[in-house]
């Protein structure tokens, strides 16, 4: 079936394909058209299902209107609720989303950008993984519209939303040790990413400032690969030691989980044998017997303020304009599983 084109609807209303073209791209009112035969020249064009040719829309307005948004893995719970907030956010100024997963991997991340960059993105949303730091450099250097969201690359100074996760830490394991935890575990993920390092440094000071001793056995770093069985290896040589562990602070959600299992599974109940805190909220965590205390972070704004910032970049593309660098607060909530 023949698409319905702007000469069709120009030829039927006896009006220029000039004329339609400006009513349709919003821009009747500028150009002094009528409102008579604008509501026509708009009853028309959808009553013949008129859709636009994107390519030549793409080259009249000079980019595509499409974002890409890469994260560590778009199925974690974390990551796709970004996606969902990054696309609806998107869609408000009229982009459509591409979404990709760099499995952590800084290589694949590399060959994402230029997969992308060669299907004419505008711009990325991007969550870097470690040792990514020369293929930020490189959209910087090529003027390519981005921003950091969830993590950052200090010292480049780019466009980023994040969230305090030092404060955010510090405050949740000082409301564990005021509970009489002094003995609180931190098991963490084997990482050079800044939000881990804030996180782990937020549990040292407060741990350090509360004058607890020996903290460091107290903390595990567990690797990406054999990841559910180096979390389970990690809780069972924090609660079943010498330590004597009875909190345990968890640094991500994936983390949280599993960890939670392997609690679980070692007939151990919360709080009454162990005491925990999530960085990071789930649904599961209010369902949970009992619901677990956790960091909420505000992902439908981390999302949403990443968003303008990436459209204004790529509107403004050719002017020097500011990095806008956005710290957002966090959530503690109190639940049953450290009370």
């Amino acid at each position: 079936m023949k698409k319905t084109s702007l000469n069709d609807i120009a030829n039927k209303l006896g009006v220029s394909k000039s004329l339609v073209s400006l009513v349709l791209n919003g821009k009747a009112k500028q150009n002094r058209i009528g409102d008579e035969i604008s509501e026509k020249v708009l009853k028309l064009a959808k009553e013949l299902n008129y859709q636009p040719n994107q390519i030549a829309r793409s080259l009249r307005l000079g980019r595509s209107e499409t974002i890409a948004l890469i994260v560590a893995d778009i199925s974690n719970p974390f990551f796709a609720r970004m996606g969902r907030a990054v696309e609806d956010e998107a869609d408000k100024f009229g982009f459509k989303v591409i979404f990709s997963s760099s499995d952590e991997n800084p290589d694949k991340l590399g060959e994402l950008l230029n997969v992308l960059i060669d299907r004419q993105v505008d711009g990325f949303i991007i969550s870097p993984t470690i040792k990514s730091k020369e293929y930020i450099l490189k959209l910087k250097k090529n003027n390519i519209p981005f921003v950091l969201i969830d993590r950052c690359l200090p010292p480049i100074k780019t466009n980023s939303v994040v969230v305090d996760n030092y404060n955010s830490t510090y405050y949740a394991v000082k409301f564990m040790l005021e509970k009489g935890y002094k003995k609180t575990g931190f098991i963490t993920v084997s990482s050079g990413l800044s939000n881990m390092k804030e996180r782990l440094l937020g549990y040292k000071d407060a741990m350090k400032n509360f004058g607890v001793r020996g903290y460091g056995s107290y903390i595990r770093e567990v690797d990406y690969k054999n990841f559910n069985e180096s979390v389970g290896e990690a809780v069972k040589e924090l609660l079943l030691t010498q330590n004597n562990l009875r909190a345990l602070f968890f640094a991500t959600l994936r983390v949280g989980m599993a960890a939670i299992k392997s609690i679980n599974d070692l007939k151990l109940r919360i709080p009454q044998d162990v005491a925990v805190i999530s960085f990071d909220d789930a649904d599961a965590y209010q369902i949970f017997y009992p619901p677990i205390t956790a960091i909420a972070q505000p992902i439908d704004m981390m999302s949403s303020e990443a968003v303008k910032i990436l459209i204004n970049e790529i509107k403004q593309k050719n002017v020097k304009t500011e990095k806008t660098q956005i710290v957002l607060p966090t959530e503690f909530i109190i639940r049953e599983s450290c009370c």
